[in-house]
């Protein structure tokens, strides 16, 4: 995640969607096993004071991608924050 200084605030509604990237030497898991992961780096989100809040009126709908498997990239997790327009 980048550091809150350089993501702008967010004031509107969101979709957030996490894709897990497993590097050199993490096995797979099943796909939910993620969601655990997901509910902190959204937690984190509104810690760095990105989004105002977690709850619906705020964050539409979280979106949790199939892990992507890269042997050479370090193991992390992606996300996207996609903001609703028109709400």
């Amino acid at each position: 995640m980048k550091r809150a200084g350089s993501v702008p605030p967010i004031t509107g509604r969101v979709d957030l969607s996490f894709t897990p990237r497993l590097g050199k030497g993490v096995r797979r898991r099943d796909t939910s096993n993620y969601s655990l992961n997901v509910k902190h780096l959204e937690d984190g989100l509104v810690a760095a004071g990105i989004l105002p809040d977690d709850r619906g009126e705020y964050v539409r709908r979280v979106i949790l991608e199939p892990p992507e498997i890269d042997r050479k990239a370090e193991t992390g997790t992606w996300v996207e924050i996609i903001e609703i327009e028109g709400e």
